[in-house]
């Protein structure tokens, strides 16, 4: 509703199969379940909306690989610091 009408995209048909009960067949939820993606994928390529969490999720992702990288070279800077202090003070005492 938000998107301005000339954004919009219509929106895909639902499954044609009809929704599995708690007693259906494993076979009955896998094949609704396949042809639910298969909408969901479709129709994820076109849609602004989608698109737009896509690239917020791709953002995020990346803005915490990052995170964890600066993590990663400040403990192995501490350690390189801790063992070059220790190395010194070995020095020292010799």
């Amino acid at each position: 509703d938000k998107l301005p009408p000339k954004k919009r995209v219509p929106l895909p048909e639902a499954p044609t199969l009809p929704t599995p009960k708690a007693g259906d067949s494993e076979h009955a939820f896998n094949d609704f379940n396949s042809m639910a993606m298969e909408i969901y994928t479709t129709h994820a390529k076109v849609c602004p909306w989608c698109i737009d969490q896509e690239k917020i999720r791709q953002e995020e992702d990346e803005a915490e690989r990052k995170r964890l990288e600066a993590e990663d070279a400040a403990a192995r800077a501490k350690a390189e610091e801790e063992a070059r202090r220790k190395a010194e003070e070995e020095e020292a005492r010799r």
